[in-house]
């Protein structure tokens, strides 16, 4: 099934999806069901204010407010390889509010081994530093380097202030389910933030 907000409080690009583990080689690191990401050039559908092949997980319009940045330090990975090992570029994106611009801030590329048999994959950990105080990261994995289909399970996130204050200001937010159209790296990305802008005003 297509996947909207998981959580409320983050934005997931297009080419999302939820499934159970019988529906590929690979089992999930806990629970019942992983997410799937398939690359727009293997889907033929491309994603407005995306780059190609590009996933984008943000906190969407919520980045114009300084309580909503956030941590990344791990996630549990797997990819359609049964040769070459994956690799999966990561970039960690921060919103400037001052200046109105996004700015990529880290960035970090990480080997992921193939799998050989046909079922029971067992998806590969990933830990990642300096992912700190940002409102974005991009994915974007490839094997060969050609772009693969790849598999997810516990993105862990964290809120980077975690004051008083900053909690009272994310509980002004309401509870959403929204689909998967926001997108802060694209060209359409600036329109959309001025007329947010001016609705946050």
């Amino acid at each position: 099934m297509p996947i909207f907000t998981p959580y409320h409080r983050f934005y997931y690009s297009g080419g999302f999806t939820i499934l159970s583990p019988r529906a590929t080689r690979f089992k999930p690191s806990s629970g019942d069901s992983m997410v799937q990401f398939t690359p727009s050039s293997i889907s033929n559908t491309a994603q407005p204010g995306v780059a190609p092949d590009m996933a984008d997980i943000s906190v969407g319009p919520q980045q114009l407010r300084d309580c909503f940045s956030f941590n990344f330090t791990k996630v549990d990975l797997g990819c359609d390889s049964k040769e070459a090992p994956c690799l999966f570029t990561f970039n960690g994106f921060k919103y400037d509010r001052l200046k109105q611009t996004v700015t990529k801030v880290t960035s970090q590329t990480s080997s992921v081994p193939a799998c050989l048999e046909a079922m029971n994959c067992s998806l590969t950990p990933v830990s990642f530093s300096g992912f700190d105080d940002i409102t974005s990261i991009t994915v974007e994995a490839q094997a060969d380097g050609e772009p693969v289909i790849w598999w997810a399970d516990d993105f862990t996130f964290g809120w980077f202030e975690d004051s008083c204050e900053s909690r009272v200001c994310r509980s002004t937010v309401p509870n959403s389910i929204t689909k998967p159209s926001w997108s802060v790296t694209g060209r359409r990305a600036a329109m959309k933030l001025m007329s947010l802008v001016g609705i946050w005003r």
